[in-house]
């Protein structure tokens, strides 16, 4: 599983959203648009696929 991650908006910190998905699900799977709670500045954030990434859940933060 991987992490599904943006970059917050207000920090340019990379976040994860909470979210996991297989790698090769992700081109195929709809996500929609997404809300979550940001650790990096507390703020609610609105995402999409485009605005994410994935990162391997073992990883750390950069």
């Amino acid at each position: 599983m991987a992490d599904i991650c943006i970059k917050c908006p207000s920090t340019g910190e990379t976040v994860a959203t909470g979210q996991t998905i297989e790698p090769e699900n992700f081109e195929t799977t709809d996500l929609g648009m997404q809300t979550f709670q940001c650790p990096a500045c507390d703020e609610t954030h609105t995402w999409n696929k485009r605005d994410a990434f994935l990162r391997d859940s073992d990883a750390g933060m950069d």
